[in-house]
């Protein structure tokens, strides 16, 4: 039962890391309540959290919030970005879409490199289900 509280409380952030079992019930309530406030805030559909161990201390974690891109703008910048060195264009791209938390996962290239972030942020690009086929 606990458990399911727990994804309940989290069900409006799409989280990332793999490690947010392992936080504590004040930290996941805290994460829960920021995601649900940046999601009224800039009136997007979700926001997405990612997590990760600040050097190996999961007592003290980075987190940060990210909104989904919502412009054409947004994403032709990136991929524009992406041609010529899709590291870098990752890097843009989450700063652009960074709206609260440890800051140091986009301004650090360090943290953002050995955070495991640079990973995950092709994964805030928008995927929808859909199929085009001739007749």
């Amino acid at each position: 039962m606990k458990e399911q509280q727990d994804s309940i409380e989290l069900e409006d952030a799409q989280v990332h890391g793999g490690i947010i079992e392992s936080l504590t019930e004040e930290i996941k309530k805290n994460i829960s309540e920021k995601a649900k406030a940046l999601k009224e805030k800039h009136k997007v559909p979700f926001i997405y959290v990612y997590v990760s161990p600040r050097h190996g201390d999961m007592k003290n974690p980075l987190i940060a919030f990210f909104k989904p891109p919502t412009t054409l703008s947004e994403m032709s910048k990136f991929y524009y970005d992406a041609q010529s060195d899709p590291i870098v264009g990752n890097l843009k791209l989450a700063r652009k879409l960074f709206l609260d938390g440890d800051k140091e996962l986009v301004d650090n290239e360090f943290e953002y490199m050995h955070s495991g972030l640079m990973g995950f942020v092709p994964n805030l690009l928008p995927q929808a289900a859909g199929e085009f086929k001739t007749f």
